[in-house]
């Protein structure tokens, strides 16, 4: 009985854990079942998701599908096309939902605003507008504009159009990241008589928009900007002034400026001002680059030319402080720099070329005193009215030899002296190398042009130009990253230069070379004694001359003949 009762108890045990055991295996079965469900669902409306995302935009062609550009713009989804045939169309627009307009030509494909209001109206972000002419804006509000790009309005595109004879041709307000290039800005002036207003561009509280290979004639003001920061105004072509008010952090850089007036900042800092090209055409006043209540900005590699006309002044600075004024060319002037009641700037590597008055410092308020060198060797201002000689050498121009700094200080006044006065002109030429860019300089009292750095070859080249016969002298300082370990040779036409010599103020990361020779038109060429380029070259021919040289001087050896013992 009792081994019964064991044994049939173990039964309906196992019995009981292998019903547990199954219902366990199907609850995991439904489990499964249920997630693998979800699991595809959850693709199934990704899928569709994607599907309906990447549909391709509608297109929609004015005059074909609507009479009107503005019914176009209605029945539109956001995404879509909008093509316009050639013709003129005389609307007002307003674009509230993120499309892209693409007129046939702009030439031909003209809106005209007949002399009201804005012509277009962008309210919505991401709009593209190419291929019109954009023209005949209102006059009477301050608003009126080509284009205006509202406020909370951003990522738009407006590009390759003309946009000609409004008040302000593009028009931003509030607006940021949008993308202004290669359009052609005309004839925006607008205003009452008497009481003007308008011009190309207006950035008003706007940032982070780049500006960009545009034309821009015969505006009020070709760009102005108002309390806007971080914006990008690059590679423009520009007929009349460009202004900034209470605006930072700015970048102007390769454009190229030719009327009365070039850059003028109002009450704005941390600027940077960079190779543009400022030019004067006209005979009455004007300046270059103004710094008016501007700090901190930083003025770099610009050329100003005023080609004797009128008083055209190549910088005027006035009660503006700290800021940084370096390698700048300002010639044919008539006053090179004007500083009044500024303080703490330095002023250095720059050509001061033919002006009738290099320097005009007036002190009022407050002592003018500015920094006008970098101290030795990278040297101060080059004078083209200055008289000093270059005989001596050095940091303290005590030590016999030229090194392309005068021997004796370049008093401006009382409170400003240039204390490393360089003897020829002040140029630089940035190279990259991978991910670094590295700066070689000259000051030479030649015409340096054609520069190039040959990165297999291990050279640096560059012409020179000087009148027939004369003497010139260049001072290179360049990396020694990009040539490698020294000594180096210097060849003028193929030829040794005059005299040649590296300077002690040569370190562990920089070569300055000072090297003679007689003017013409000549081609330089720097480069180590033994390139990087030919030395593995040169190891293997050494190597293998070595094998070579060695077997021939080895005695040769004698044969050894083997002999056997014989037992009979």
């Amino acid at each position: 009985m009792v081994v019964r009762r064991t044994i049939g108890g173990e039964y309906e045990r196992e019995l009981f854990l292998r019903n547990q055991g199954s219902k366990l295996i199907m609850n995991k079965k439904f489990a499964l079942m249920v997630f693998t469900s979800v699991f595809l669902l959850l693709v199934i409306i990704r899928v569709q998701f994607i599907t309906s995302a990447s549909v391709d935009p509608a297109i929609i062609r004015v005059p074909k599908n609507y009479s009107t550009i503005q019914e176009a713009i209605n029945a539109a989804s956001s995404g879509d096309i909008i093509l316009v045939a050639a013709g003129t169309y005389y609307e007002h627009l307003t674009i509230n939902k993120s499309l892209t307009l693409i007129g046939e030509d702009k030439s031909n494909t003209i809106i005209d605003g007949n002399g009201t209001d804005s012509v277009m109206r962008i309210t919505s972000g991401n709009v593209n507008i190419s291929g019109f002419t954009v023209q005949n804006s209102g006059n009477s509000s301050l608003l009126d504009s080509g284009i205006f790009i509202e406020s909370n309005s951003s990522g738009n595109t407006i590009s390759g159009n003309t946009i000609t004879s409004n008040d302000y041709g593009i028009l931003l307000n509030h607006s940021s990241g949008n993308v202004i290039s290669n359009n052609h800005i005309s004839n925006n002036e607008g205003g009452f008589p008497g009481l003007l207003w308008g011009g190309g561009i207006c950035l008003s509280y706007g940032s982070n928009n780049t500006i960009s290979d545009n034309i821009m004639t015969n505006n009020l003001v070709s760009v102005i900007l108002c309390d806007s920061s971080n914006n990008t105004i690059v590679g423009n072509v520009l007929s009349n002034k460009l202004v900034l008010s209470n605006s930072n952090g700015n970048i102007i850089s390769n454009n190229m400026l030719y009327g009365p007036s070039g850059i003028l900042l109002y009450d704005s800092s941390r600027n940077i001002i960079s190779n543009d090209t400022i030019i004067a055409n006209k005979m009455l006043g004007g300046e270059g680059i103004r710094l008016m209540d501007s700090n901190g900005n930083t003025v770099v590699g610009n050329a100003i030319s005023g080609s004797y006309m009128g008083d055209y002044t190549g910088f005027d600075l006035r009660m503006a402080d700290n800021n940084t004024i370096v390698g700048n060319t300002v010639s044919d002037c008539a006053i090179g720099i004007v500083l009044d009641d500024c303080r703490d700037n330095i002023i250095y590597n720059n050509n001061f070329i033919n002006n009738i008055e290099q320097v005009e410092i007036v002190s009022g308020w407050f002592i003018t005193a500015n920094v006008w060198d970098a101290g030795y060797p990278s040297g101060g201002n080059y004078w083209s009215n200055y008289t000093g000689l270059d005989v001596y050498g050095g940091p303290y121009q005590n030590e016999t030899g030229s090194d392309g700094i005068g021997d004796i200080p370049h008093i401006l006044d009382e409170n400003n002296t240039d204390n490393c006065p360089l003897m020829g002109m002040f140029s630089d030429f940035p190279v990259t190398l991978g991910e670094e860019t590295h700066h070689v300089t000259t000051v030479c009292n030649s015409i340096v042009s054609a520069f190039h750095f040959n990165q297999p070859a291990g050279t640096i080249g560059f012409n020179v130009s000087g009148p027939d016969g004369t003497v010139g002298f260049c001072r290179v300082m360049f990396p020694g990253a990009l040539l490698g370990e020294g000594p180096y040779n210097v060849t003028v036409d193929g030829l040794p230069p005059l005299t040649l010599k590296e300077l002690p103020i040569s370190n562990g990361t920089h070569v300055f070379l000072y090297f003679t020779y007689v003017h013409s038109t000549r081609e330089v060429k720097i480069f180590p004694e033994f390139p990087a380029a030919l030395i593995i070259p040169l190891l293997i021919v050494t190597a293998l001359l070595a094998t070579i040289l060695r077997r021939m001087i080895q005695p040769a050896r004698k044969p050894h003949h083997h002999t056997s013992d014989t037992t009979s």
